[in-house]
């Protein structure tokens, strides 16, 4: 009120901006939202003059990116959203995190570019002058398996290129892993006709594998909401929530749980019909198959065996420990598919997960199952041991004595 003219005010997201929006109903102006998943027309009503006062709120789309007329207050959270790999998922994740003081001088100058104008900040003098001098480029903190994945689709080698920030070369080449990892990539790096349909589904290459595993319509609208659930955080709130992926995928279909967050199960649905629309799978099938498979397909190092005679104990396929409480319904599991792991020191605790069945990971990963026979010495027993094991990857899935062990690896024991 001590100010004339529209207001610009700065939020991290599409969540503030709702809710700020609701809490200025009864204000006597128009409140407009401003962001990039805005159709045109929406975007258009909060760039176009209005005869009342405006009060836009607005994502950093507006620091550059367009141009507010009639603003002459800009108020500033001093927060943002980027993308960041999230090591719970293995997937990039929107955090929220301060502006840098170049990002908050670009915003203040959004206030009176045609008359005065004033910028008001909602933080303290002495936390803006610790702030980063600039915003460090998305590239450089970014996971690249998305990047590398297209690049392999376009046939484009990144030294070739000239980047304004060229790509880390650890990152580049951990991304090309996981995408061999994902079969998108062949041995010498070039794309696989896998690699290509992922690349069409416009999505990260882990959940793309998945989706792309799914065969019928049942199955791929399991896909598309265990794509949707993946991409959103855990719909069940609470530390101490079962593991169990089905109770989450339950609540997409009405079921209900005390501890539910109606606000994500909300944007889990919708983004689930996008993946729906992306496969080509009508609206109305029913979800069907085999979660534990198809989050193997996208997540093969998460594949989890059990360890010992300890329920909850694990062995992921990555080489790395996992725990869930002895409590949980899936502690007894001798395999599971995890989807979400929750980093604790040397191990890990699993958050969600879903029980996988051998023979079906068998049929899936043939190529990954190695069958083989030793011996060691056992300094418990004095004596060489001849056992037989099938494993899958670094985990050892049975494992059995032989009643006589060859020479060769005897001698080999001993030596």
């Amino acid at each position: 009120r001590e100010h004339p003219g529209d207001v610009l005010a700065f939020l991290p997201g599409w969540g503030e901006i709702r809710r700020t929006q609701e809490r200025l109903s009864g204000l006597d102006a128009e409140v407009l939202p401003l962001h990039g998943e805005l159709p045109p027309v929406e975007q258009d009503r909060a760039l176009r003059p209005s005869e009342r006062r405006k009060v836009v709120l607005a994502t950093s789309i507006a620091e550059t990116s367009l141009t507010v007329p009639g603003v002459r207050i800009v108020v500033d959270g001093g927060f943002r959203r980027a993308p960041r790999l999230d090591p719970a998922t293995g997937l990039s994740r929107l955090v929220t995190m301060r502006i840098s003081r170049a990002a908050a001088e670009q915003r203040a100058g959004r206030a009176g570019r045609t008359a005065p104008g004033v910028a008001i900040r909602l933080w303290s003098e002495a936390l803006h002058r610790g702030l980063a001098p600039q915003d460090r480029p998305e590239i450089l903190e970014a996971e690249l398996s998305g990047l590398a994945l297209d690049l392999a689709a376009w046939g484009a080698e990144p030294e070739a290129l000239s980047w304004l920030d060229p790509p880390p070369a650890g990152a580049l080449a951990a991304a090309r892993a996981l995408l061999r990892d994902l079969d998108a990539l062949d041995a010498e790096g070039r794309i696989t006709a896998m690699g290509r349909r992922m690349a069409r589904l416009g999505t990260h290459p882990r959940l793309a594998r998945m989706l792309a595993a799914a065969e019928g319509e049942g199955e791929k609208a399991l896909a598309a909401d265990l794509a949707a659930l993946l991409e959103e955080r855990d719909p069940i709130r609470g530390r101490e929530a079962p593991s169990d992926i089905h109770l989450r995928l339950d609540l997409l279909h009405g079921a209900d749980h005390p501890n539910a967050d109606r606000a994500a199960i909300h944007r889990i649905r919708r983004a689930a019909a996008l993946h729906r629309r992306r496969l080509g799978v009508h609206g109305t099938a029913q979800p069907e198959g085999d979660a534990g498979a198809l989050l193997a397909a996208g997540f093969p190092d998460r594949i989890a065996a059990k360890r010992g005679v300890m329920d909850g104990a694990f062995r992921l396929a990555s080489g790395q420990g996992a725990r869930l409480p002895a409590t949980d319904p899936l502690a007894k599991s001798p395999l599971l598919a995890v989807a979400d792991l929750e980093l604790q020191g040397t191990e890990a605790r699993i958050r969600m997960a879903a029980p996988l069945d051998r023979a079906v990971l068998e049929a899936r990963f043939p190529d990954r199952f190695i069958r083989e026979e030793g011996a060691a010495f056992d300094p418990r027993t004095g004596a060489v041991q001849a056992r037989r094991r099938l494993r899958f990857g670094p985990l050892v899935l049975e494992e059995a004595p032989l009643p006589a062990a060859d020479p060769a690896a005897v001698a080999s024991a001993l030596a």
